[in-house]
């Protein structure tokens, strides 16, 4: 035990480091064994001595053996350590360890530790503490005390109490969330689109189907998204009319939910967004063609090969790198000499995934490329066509 302890220990691991030191995270792996055949051991006692003297590194590897062991006798020095306000405030990895080991211990005592970290600066926290706090769903009062936390919409905590409520799946939600949908911040609302849905049991798609209809482009927009996340070929034909909304980024979501539905029922659509004033929905609609492999949208997509927004480009590029025609092989070449480096990454990335050997040449004359990322791509091309060892 000393000499494991010893390792974990090691200062060799830098302080700012997320310590994934192989010696250190095996030894701190055995630790927890040991641990777990004796919880009032030597091992324990051990970890318990890290967490709280040692490290910061070492305290990270040690707060991954208390969870691992289910130390319970580490419950109020890991809560120390998740507190956003405590003693690890200014290390994101050692209080998203410390959430995840209080998750671990799987006992009601330990739902009041991980409130705080809801509402956690750092988004890698606030999700372990979502993860923990949705395992610990089945103790008593856990349900109550997140639906305290929505009663507040404006509190740092309401998104993660949200996204719990929902993974939990207990029905007292519902009321409550649909409330939210009515939040002064948007991504309250969003939050309780994508929550409802989970509940939503009547009918695939059906609450978010009636939020298409919504003044609310927030809630237009998230129901949009919900639907492509669904992903039932159903709702192809309101999300084909949403292409068509006012609001741009409403379309935006449209058009990436009829690529992710994968219907190519949805291609004429998405041919015809290719013409919509605002980029962004361009280069979602030219993405989602992609998606679909569809065969008639080499034409429409090539048409926006000289497009003013570089995004929108690279987008048309990686897209008709997914198709076939004449005309395919000679745009991706002509691409290879964009202003952007964007575009001639992508334009060189889809060539590679081809192993067009006739564009060789060209490849490697974008090895003197300025920028990295071009050079790179060039370089992983000719290789996949044979010109590079």
């Amino acid at each position: 035990v000393p000499a494991l302890a010893g390792l974990v220990a090691d200062d060799a691991a830098p302080p700012e480091s997320p310590a994934e030191d192989d010696h250190g995270r095996v030894s701190a792996l055995e630790l927890s064994a040991l641990a777990r055949r004796d919880p009032g051991g030597a091992a324990a006692a051990a970890i318990e001595d890290l967490l709280a003297s040692g490290a910061p590194a070492a305290r990270r590897l040690a707060a991954l053996a208390a969870g691992e062991a289910r130390l319970a006798a580490c419950r109020r020095r890991l809560a120390d350590l998740a507190d956003p306000a405590g003693e690890a405030e200014g290390d994101d990895d050692l209080r998203a360890e410390a959430v995840r080991a209080l998750g671990k211990l799987d006992t009601p005592e330990v739902v009041e530790a991980l409130l705080p970290a809801l509402r956690d600066p750092a988004e890698r926290v606030r999700q372990a503490a979502v993860d923990a706090v949705a395992q610990c769903g089945r103790f008593p009062g856990v349900v109550d005390l997140l639906l305290g936390r929505l009663e507040d919409p404006e509190g740092g905590d309401v998104r993660s109490a949200i996204e719990a409520l929902s993974r939990i799946h207990d029905r007292r939600a519902v009321e409550p969330l649909k409330r939210l949908l009515y939040a002064a911040r948007p991504e309250v609302r969003q939050a309780a689109v994508f929550a409802l849905a989970v509940f939503d049991e009547d009918e695939v798609g059906s609450l978010p189907l009636m939020l298409l209809g919504s003044e609310d482009p927030v809630l237009r927009r998230s129901a949009a998204a919900v639907l492509g996340e669904l992903g039932d070929p159903r709702t192809l034909e309101p999300l084909r009319l949403t292409l068509r909304d006012a609001d741009p980024w409403v379309r935006y979501e449209a058009a990436r939910a009829i690529g992710a539905i994968g219907d190519r029922r949805g291609a004429p659509a998405l041919r015809e967004a290719l013409a919509d004033p605002v980029g962004a929905v361009r280069l979602a609609a030219a993405r989602a063609l992609g998606e679909l492999r569809d065969a008639e949208a080499v034409g429409p997509l090539l048409a926006l090969a000289a497009d003013p927004d570089e995004d929108v480009r690279e987008a048309v590029v990686e897209a008709v790198g997914r198709l076939s025609g004449d005309a395919v092989l000679g745009a991706l070449v002509s691409a290879l000499g964009d202003v952007s480096w964007k575009v001639r990454t992508a334009a060189a990335t889809a060539l590679g995934r081809r192993a067009e050997t006739s564009a060789q040449d060209a490849l490697a004359a974008l090895l003197d490329d300025p920028h990295p990322s071009a050079r790179r791509a060039a370089e992983l091309a000719l290789e996949r066509t044979g010109a590079r060892q």
